[in-house]
């Protein structure tokens, strides 16, 4: 994206003071919010989250994925009633219009192991407010990106206290095109593809960067070794490497494609 040109459209003008996003409800409902989606999300700390929010800091906010195709929604706190908007599952670019929307992104979630709005947030320059207990994702947070809060919500108040002080002095998106992209994760991917597979992978001696893209189905029965590749490279074996298939797909780039 061009990000500056959206600043200047008004794209990123704040309407809510927060973002949560849940998981697909059509069936959590069903089970009163009780399902996988809603253990993996966190949805008890996210709804002891928000009535802190709503109630002490008079917060607004947008909550995603939590109302089914019939109107039907994950209960949400008392204080948030007429503060906190609520959205059915929606595409991905709807999604992001909301974050766009949004001063910092919540994420309670233990067991969702570094989940993506953690970077699309970051990548739109929106900070985050996470559980200093998730399994993965920690690595995100530091002085540029956003602050922990404890599992326990016993320093909560605090965390959140010091996040909206400080929300003019964040640069998440700065500290994500410094340590990720496309080129960075593909050197990265390249040696650790090599160190750990050159029995099974032979890449272009030119290629510097490895690209994961969708994976094809064969045509053909998979050689015992891929030969030096310029294009799609199927890594065959029956244990997956890149998809459930066993048929994953990298792209080599280099510098000098002759």
């Amino acid at each position: 994206i061009d990000y500056d040109a959206e600043v200047a459209q008004g794209k990123h003008d704040k309407i809510y003071d927060f973002i949560y996003v849940m998981t697909n409800t059509e069936a959590e409902v069903e089970v009163g919010c009780t399902g996988w989606g809603a253990y993996a999300k966190n949805w008890p700390l996210a709804k002891k989250a928000m009535d802190i929010m709503c109630l002490e800091m008079n917060f607004t906010g947008v909550v995603l994925g939590i109302v089914d195709s019939n109107g039907n929604s994950c209960e949400i706190p008392p204080s948030c009633q007429d503060k906190v908007v609520t959205v059915p599952y929606v595409n991905y670019f709807e999604g992001l219009n909301f974050m766009r929307q949004s001063k910092f992104l919540l994420l309670p979630q233990v067991y969702d192991a570094s989940p993506r709005v953690a970077v699309e947030a970051m990548s739109l320059n929106v900070p985050l407010l996470m559980n200093n207990q998730i399994v993965g994702g920690w690595k995100y947070i530091n002085e540029q990106t956003g602050e922990f809060f404890n599992d326990n919500m016993s320093d909560f108040r605090s965390s959140l206290a010091k996040l909206v002080s400080r929300l003019d002095s964040y640069s998440p998106r700065s500290y994500v095109e410094l340590n990720y992209g496309t080129q960075k994760a593909g050197s990265k991917l390249r040696a650790f593809v090599e160190e750990n597979f050159s029995d099974r992978v032979s890449l272009p001696k030119k290629s510097h960067l490895l690209i994961p893209s969708e994976p094809i189905k064969m045509t053909s029965p998979p050689n015992d070794k891929i030969s030096s590749v310029t294009g799609p490279a199927h890594i065959p074996d029956e244990r997956p490497l890149f998809d459930n298939d066993g048929q994953g797909v990298l792209e080599s780039e280099s510098e000098d494609p002759h």
